[in-house]
């Protein structure tokens, strides 16, 4: 009896839309410089109402441990809007989605002096498009996309 096809899962490419037609933050430079602020236990102001709604909206900066838990991906124009591409993974005991290895664009991170900031160095140029941040993380919430274009 031949199994080996249980042990060729299928990896379907995925598009997840993204809802705003372009990014707000436009940058005039092929290699731009990205600044991640993540809270310390130390951290104990007290917030605002409004200040703890933009903190909820911006969770995965509450749950990084480090900029390592993004990644950059560039955001497609498709028919339908925007978009970024998911590489979906089955396995026997349920569904996982990973970004599409061969979109994740390599950055350096570089340890800031202040208490949890890094400064996000890109290896190579971007040529002219549009990329987000996504957290790579799993999550019980909608994946947040902070993205950019380099014009």
């Amino acid at each position: 009896m031949n199994l080996s096809y249980l042990f060729n899962f299928e990896k379907p490419i995925i598009t997840v839309y993204i809802e705003k037609d372009t990014a707000d933050i436009a940058l005039h430079t092929d290699k731009p410089e990205f600044f991640f602020y993540l809270p310390s236990d130390r951290d104990s102001t007290t917030l605002s109402v409004k200040s703890m709604v933009d903190l909820i909206k911006n969770y995965p900066f509450i749950y990084a441990e480090s900029p390592e838990d993004f990644i950059l991906v560039p955001i497609f124009n498709m028919r339908r809007g925007r978009a970024i591409r998911l590489a979906k993974e089955k396995y026997f005991y349920g569904t996982n989605f990973k970004p599409f290895k061969d979109d994740i664009i390599d950055y350096n991170i570089i340890s800031m002096p202040e208490d949890n900031a890094y400064k996000i160095e890109l290896t190579n140029p971007l040529p002219k498009g549009e990329y987000g941040f996504i957290y790579n993380r799993p999550t019980p919430y909608d994946m947040v996309i902070y993205d950019f274009r380099i014009e």
